[in-house]
This record gives C-alpha cells, structure tokens and sequence, in this order.
C-alpha cells in the first residue's frame, strides 16, 4: 500500500489475509481496487507490485489501520455533504 506517488510504502504482506485482517480491509475492497487501479480512499493506492523505490514509513500496522480509519471518515464526511440538502424547520 503505498501513496499516491508511489514515494512512500505504508505496509506490504506477502499473504493477502493478513494483509486484509491487519489493515481492516476486506477482501472484496481489496480485490476492487487491485482490478481498476483505483485509489483507495483518494489517500492510498493498493498494489500488488513492489515499487523498489518508495521508501517505508516506518509505521506499525496498528498505526496505519489508524490512518486508514481517518481517511475513511474524512472520505464519508464529504460524500455525506455532496448529498445533502439544506432545509428550514419552521414551528407550528
């Protein structure tokens, strides 16, 4: 897992489910965004190919699940203010 340019490696497992119960990602996330490349959480980019230039941050797996969860909220708190509509409650 490493970010968006590809310079920092967050965490790397040779077994995909310690990989998935280490970091709290399941399976089928995973899987997705191997398949489309796609970012996850517009803060990561999982791979499955060591990029032999990134350089390791240096954080426990506890410590990048933390990130992970941060990431997750801040992406879910703008998804929930794009569908959101603004009303006035008015008292009878």
């Amino acid at each position: 897992m490493y970010d968006l340019e590809y310079k920092t490696l967050y965490y790397t497992n040779n077994s995909l489910n310690e990989f998935c119960a280490d970091l709290g990602i399941h399976h089928s996330s995973y899987k997705k965004h191997i398949s489309k490349d796609s970012l996850f959480f517009n803060f990561f980019i999982i791979s499955n190919i060591l990029k032999i230039e990134a350089v390791p941050a240096n954080l426990s797996y506890f410590e990048i699940r933390e990130l992970i969860k941060k990431c997750i909220k801040e992406s879910l708190d703008k998804l929930h203010l794009s569908y959101g509509k603004v009303i006035e409650v008015f008292d009878k």
